[in-house]
């Protein structure tokens, strides 16, 4: 019996770490399509650890692109929030902390 309910927590974990990798994605590929469209890039163009500035990324663009995420995620983030985060994987995994409430 207690060896049955050590695999249904175990099972339990695995489903919650698929899931959050499934969301951390989602908002990758969200993150990722928004800056393709607004900077008229192709996939093969976007690093994803590479600066935004890199991809010459203005403030008004970002603003736009913040808009977006806060639409689609609904949540509330402004570009200063994202600022320290320069790179879709470090904005990704900044934006799936808030969404898991990791971040307050």
């Amino acid at each position: 019996m207690r060896y049955s309910r050590y695999i249904k927590k175990s099972y339990l974990k695995f489903r919650k770490r698929d899931s959050d990798m499934e969301k951390f994605e989602e908002i990758k590929d969200f993150l990722s399509r928004e800056i393709m469209t607004a900077m008229y890039m192709t996939t093969d163009e976007l690093d994803q650890d590479a600066l935004f500035s890199s991809y010459g990324l203005e403030s008004t663009t970002l603003t736009k692109i913040v808009m977006n995420i806060n639409k689609r995620f609904f949540i509330n983030l402004s570009v200063q929030d994202i600022l320290p985060y320069q790179s879709v994987n470090k904005a990704a995994k900044f934006i799936h902390s808030i969404l898991e409430g990791e971040v307050s």
